[in-house]
């Protein structure tokens, strides 16, 4: 799945992160407090290195900050 097509949502002090599809049309995402991804229109519109490094980036802060 491309990073423009995908959101991932995860809630704080929680093991609890999921991937899925954007636009998310069933709800799956409302279950999360944070969500990053495709979600956001500044990372549709990145380069694919861009996107590439927001990934990296999220995971980093995700698991430092839980």
């Amino acid at each position: 799945m491309k990073l423009v097509e995908a959101m991932y949502g995860w809630n704080r002090n929680s093991d609890e992160i999921d991937v899925g599809p954007w636009p998310d049309t069933t709800g799956w995402s409302d279950r999360y407090s944070l969500t990053g991804g495709a979600c956001y229109t500044n990372i549709r519109q990145m380069s694919p290195d861009e996107q590439a490094a927001q990934i990296f980036i999220d995971f980093h802060m995700r698991t430092l900050r839980s």
